[in-house]
């Protein structure tokens, strides 16, 4: 026996989306608007623009005022723009966006300036920073001490970031790391070594001294960090006590450093990959 269909009129789930559809559409606006934080000065806007016989829609100044706000925080990147208008979804994924970088550049506000420059760094930049500090910490470590010990020692390192080493020992001019210092980095080289090899080692350095400042932030800094870091690097330093406990000179010369480097990086930005 064949079932009885149930009664009443039957139900199109197209015709039922349809009209869905239309219903949103006809509110995009209004909903837009209606979740605007400037919504009264949206609306003023409007009304000048009709007065002037311009005749712009809220949606077009919508669209205008996220596309302004880009520009502002993107700076030199303005060339990598998405276009000035787009469908609700995407207006609302680029506001979201939007707010996410006001909400970095507020926050970043209350960390020092080299700190934000870091915790700005995508992972693989962060990365390459940790390995280039540790570098300079060997070189740092390695001034002074006699060729033909040097050259074997730095072995771990491997042939390229060895020759790194001894290059910079030649080229560059600054005075060697204070002797208790230099000591302590060349015991951490030593017990480094002897866990990992070549790229590993000066990203472990490098890392430890990096962590040793960090952790000697204030709380609420150490906090706003871990917030508005582009990669998981808060983390990592949070946890590694490779070099601790460190001391006072230590950290100043960690600062230099920090510095030294993050000032030529705006010159020369780090290699995608170089140290990994």
């Amino acid at each position: 026996m064949t079932p009885s269909r149930p009664k009443g009129p039957s139900r199109d789930f197209r015709a039922e989306g349809l009209l869905c559809a239309i219903r949103t559409c006809s509110t995009t606006v209004s909903d837009l608007l209606a979740r605007h934080p400037r919504a009264s000065l949206l609306r003023s806007k409007a009304a000048e623009e009709d007065a002037k016989e311009n005749h712009a829609s809220l949606g077009e100044l919508l669209w205008d005022e996220l596309v302004t706000g880009e520009r502002s925080h993107l700076g030199r990147g303005e060339s990598y723009l998405e276009p000035g208008r787009g469908t609700p979804a995407q207006f609302w994924l680029r506001r979201r966006r939007l707010d996410e970088w006001g909400r970095r550049r507020d926050m970043g506000g209350l960390l020092p300036p080299p700190w934000r420059r870091v915790l700005e760094m995508p992972a693989h930049e962060a990365r390459d920073f940790c390995a280039n500090v540790g570098i300079e910490m060997l070189v740092g470590a390695s001034r002074g001490q006699p060729s033909q010990k040097l050259v074997p020692w730095l072995g771990p390192l491997g042939g390229d970031l060895a020759m790194r080493v001894i290059e910079q020992l030649r080229l560059t001019a600054a005075s060697p790391a204070p002797p208790d210092v230099a000591a302590r980095w060349r015991d951490a080289y030593s017990r480094c070594s002897r866990h990992v090899q070549g790229p590993r080692i000066a990203s472990a350095l490098g890392r430890g001294l990096l962590a040793a400042m960090y952790r000697r932030l204030p709380q609420d800094q150490r906090e706003t960090a871990a917030r508005v870091s582009r990669s998981t690097l808060p983390t990592l330093l949070s946890e590694d006590e490779f070099l601790e406990p460190v001391a006072a000179e230590e950290l100043t010369l960690g600062r230099e450093l920090m510095a030294r480097l993050l000032d030529e990086s705006e010159a020369k930005p780090w290699a995608e990959g170089e140290l990994r």
